[in-house]
């Protein structure tokens, strides 16, 4: 009896143990996040349009924004931020990768006009691109950050790469889509390493 209920403990603590690993594999920490950070004290996140710092920029930006946009605003709220998208792309057209790493306060500041805005999160696409081998590929790079105006502060940053590809026929036929699916893959992949309130049970 003895035996079979330290058998029956020792089954319970392998899965324990299982279950903290596989917890920490799935969480991802931040490039970046302020120690003083605390996102309960947030109201609302204003969310700009995406940067884009893509090396070869042949192609416009174009619904890349919104595929970025849709799966950021989706996490914020499961998180329970409240959101606004700011759609105005001259907010960010004379932005570069310098800005986002080292943001300047002035800068920053000079971004919005909108008084009561406090928590700036700015997204950026450092690659897409799909490729027609015997099947297709697709690849991204999206990062983001976001300052606090008021402590003039950077809070948080982070980077997230997504791949997706598809051989044979198949995969010839979905070149268009791969593209996509890597950028909603690397921006889902970014958005883990964001906290969440401790009411949304995220972290």
């Amino acid at each position: 009896m003895k035996r079979s209920q330290s058998n029956h403990t020792s089954i319970l603590i392998i899965f324990a143990s299982l279950g903290i690993v596989l917890s920490c594999a799935t969480t991802r920490m931040p490039i970046y996040q302020s120690e003083v950070f605390d996102p309960n004290e947030v109201n609302k996140i204003y969310v700009l349009p995406v940067v884009d710092l893509r090396f070869d920029r042949s192609t416009e930006l174009g619904e890349r924004n919104d595929w970025v946009h849709k799966i950021i605003e989706k996490n914020l709220v499961s998180k329970d931020y409240n959101t606004d998208l700011l759609i105005d792309r001259s907010i960010v057209t004379d932005l570069i990768e310098e800005d986002l790493l080292e943001p300047d306060a002035d800068r920053m500041h000079n971004l919005v006009n909108i008084e009561e805005a406090r928590w700036l999160f700015i997204p950026y696409l450092l690659d897409s691109r799909s490729k027609m081998t015997f099947g297709s590929t697709g690849n991204a790079e999206v990062g983001a950050m976001m300052y606090d105006l008021v402590a003039d502060t950077l809070i948080w940053r982070d980077k997230a790469i997504g791949k997706e590809g598809q051989g044979g026929l198949i995969g010839m036929a979905l070149k268009g889509t791969m593209e996509r699916s890597a950028i909603e893959k690397a921006t889902k992949e970014l958005m883990k390493s964001f906290p969440g309130k401790q009411s949304s049970g995220y972290n």
